[in-house]
C-alpha cells in the first residue's frame, strides 16, 4: 500500500486519532465538529493540516458507512 503522508510522524498520527476518538464521543454532532476544526487549526504546516483533514474525513466516511 502506497503511504499518502510518509512525512507525518506517528505521534501526530496517534493525537489525531486521539482528538477523533474523543470528539466522536460527544453527545452531538456540532461540539464533535468544533473539537475538530478547533485541533486542525493548531497543524504547524500544510502536510500537517492535508494529514488531518484527510484522516477526519476518513473518520466521518467510517461513521456514515457504520450507520
Amino acid at each position: 500500500m502506497t503511504e499518502l503522508f510518509p512525512n507525518i510522524d506517528q505521534e501526530t498520527r496517534d493525537r489525531a486519532k486521539l482528538v477523533a476518538d474523543f470528539a466522536f464521543m460527544q453527545n452531538d454532532a456540532m461540539s464533535a465538529v468544533k473539537i475538530l476544526t478547533e485541533y486542525a487549526n493548531t497543524c504547524i504546516d500544510e502536510e500537517e493540516q492535508a494529514f488531518v483533514d484527510f484522516y477526519f474525513n476518513m473518520r466521518f466516511e467510517e461513521l456514515r458507512e457504520n450507520m
